[in-house]
């Protein structure tokens, strides 16, 4: 029998999950949304770290709170776009050290 889940903190991995999400991929008068935000708050930070931190966030809430409610899939679905981030990351150093232009 499954017990039932209850809402608790390892429920913010999924909301922090499609904030990072959303601060990178939606786009407004052709800026992303973080760039407005950090603009509107004057701070200088690339929002891609912005996203990748709120990934790691999800993802570690995730894992320690993992009995709470969409707890679970916050973080694996945080864990698979790092994941992604990391592998293209490395593919892109791989072609810029190699010169491979595709």
């Amino acid at each position: 029998m499954e017990k039932n889940r209850r809402l608790g903190v390892g429920s913010l991995s999924l909301l922090f999950f499609i904030l990072a999400i959303a601060v990178s991929n939606t786009i407004i008068n052709k800026k992303p949304l973080g760039e407005h935000v950090f603009n509107f708050l004057q701070l200088n930070i690339p929002e891609s770290i912005i996203t990748i931190t709120l990934l790691i966030l999800a993802a570690t809430i995730g894992i320690k709170f993992k009995d709470h409610l969409f707890a679970k899939i916050g973080a694996i679905l945080s864990q698979i776009v790092l994941g992604l981030l990391v592998i293209f990351l490395i593919i892109d150093f791989v072609r810029r050290l190699f010169g491979f232009f595709f």
